[in-house]
C-alpha cells in the first residue's frame, strides 16, 4: 500500500479489491479504472444530449427511434 500523500483516486478501489497487488498490477488496474471512468463519462454525456433532444449524429436525430406499443389490457 502507498503513502496517503502518494495515493490517487483509483487507489481506493485497488486497495479494497487488490490489496496484495504488485506495482505492475496496480498500474494496470489504475489504467483499467481510468478507461472505465472515461466510458462512463461518455455514456453520461450522450444521455444528457439525448435528454435535451440533441444528438451528435445527423443520422440519429430521432428518426431512427422505434416505438414499442404498450400491451392492451382487457379488464
Amino acid at each position: 500500500m502507498q503513502n496517503k500523500n502518494d495515493s490517487r483516486p483509483e487507489d481506493i478501489l485497488i486497495d479494497r479489491y487488490m490489496p496484495g497487488a504488485t506495482s505492475t498490477q496496480r498500474e494496470e488496474a489504475r489504467q483499467n479504472v481510468r478507461d472505465l471512468v472515461t466510458v462512463l463519462v461518455r455514456i453520461n454525456a450522450r444521455l444528457a444530449l439525448e435528454e435535451r433532444g440533441k444528438t451528435d449524429s445527423p443520422e440519429s436525430a430521432g428518426s431512427g427511434r422505434v416505438a414499442i406499443p404498450a400491451p392492451e389490457l382487457d379488464i
